[in-house]
């Protein structure tokens, strides 16, 4: 891309036949994606080592490509990943570090402030309104390793949001908490969408159904169909075995029909799922008499 500044007007994000490859392993085969601008929630699924993660950091810029075109607001990823929040999948924080929770959210404004810099009036007022979107303000002076596993994924999340992005990607956010505190996460960025888009790969199969606006699957190839409905024909594609989902804004189980059994052979076919009752949102165990197909399956 030429252009060196922030064109509004230009798609949030736009990815072109990209190929990413590590020595002679292909991670990443042709993939192309476009997304307009705000207002909705890309959920991205797919089994381990699928690609996922490494299409995050292509778009910011922190992994080479081999092939293809990625571009931010018109900006390649590197001079774009101002205007990019993002929560990684793990954050390799030292708990035992006496360090406040207003203290990490700054940290998200260094790439402002720059590493020997005082944070100023203004990075410390953008952090305070980060705490208060996700709902953390009043715990601004706690120990971050005094919080639980759910309050740190929202001071992560006010972190990748105190730089005021215009873009945000999230690897695993509702990892480690609890039912509550994914209807919370979701509720905060049913709110975030209005103003910027977002990206977030889960593992969570229904969440994604209940709460995405669209959805993908990648594996090393990317299969997106601009809608929550997804084919049975899709998911085996992406997942290399069968997948029974019917996402239309109704959480569903994994389907406990599958063809591989699950290791039933010593092997697993690498999807990440594991068989259940097939049950409705008013039935979570098996009725009296109804076989248990997860012990079947093992």
């Amino acid at each position: 891309m030429n252009s060196k500044e922030f064109d509004s007007n230009a798609p949030v994000l736009d990815v072109q036949h990209l190929w990413v490859r590590y020595d002679a392993h292909t991670v990443l085969e042709d993939v192309s994606l476009q997304i307009a601008g705000p207002g909705e929630i890309l959920g991205i699924i797919g089994p381990n080592g699928g690609g996922k993660t490494t299409f995050l950091k292509s778009i910011l810029g922190l992994i080479p490509i081999s092939k293809g075109e990625i571009s931010v607001f018109g900006l390649s990823p590197e001079k774009a990943r101002q205007y990019i929040g993002y929560v990684p999948q793990y954050n390799k924080y030292d708990y035992d570090f006496p360090i406040s929770v207003l203290e990490v959210v700054l940290t998200g404004r260094l790439k402002r402030a720059g590493l020997f810099h005082r944070y100023s009036k203004e990075d410390k007022a953008a952090a305070m309104q980060a705490l208060e979107t996700v709902g953390m303000a009043e715990f601004k002076d706690k120990q971050i390793g005094e919080l639980s596993g759910g309050q740190r994924q929202r001071v992560f999340i006010a972190r990748a949001l105190s730089n005021d992005p215009k873009f945000l990607l999230m690897d695993e956010p509702n990892t480690g908490l609890d039912t509550f505190m994914q209807d919370e996460l979701y509720r905060i960025l049913a709110d975030l969408k209005k103003e910027m888009a977002i990206i977030v790969i889960s593992h969570d199969v229904g969440a994604v159904s209940a709460h995405m606006d669209k959805i993908a699957c990648m594996n090393r190839r990317l299969f997106f169909h601009d809608s929550k409905e997804m084919s049975r024909e899709d998911f085996i594609a992406a997942y290399g075995c069968s997948i029974d989902l019917v996402a239309h804004g109704v959480p569903h189980r994994v389907l406990g029909t599958h063809p591989y059994a699950h290791g039933a052979d010593g092997s697993t076919c690498g999807c990440g799922s594991t068989p259940l009752v097939i049950s409705d949102l008013a039935a979570e165990t098996p009725a009296a008499g109804q076989k248990d197909e997860t012990k079947e399956a093992k």
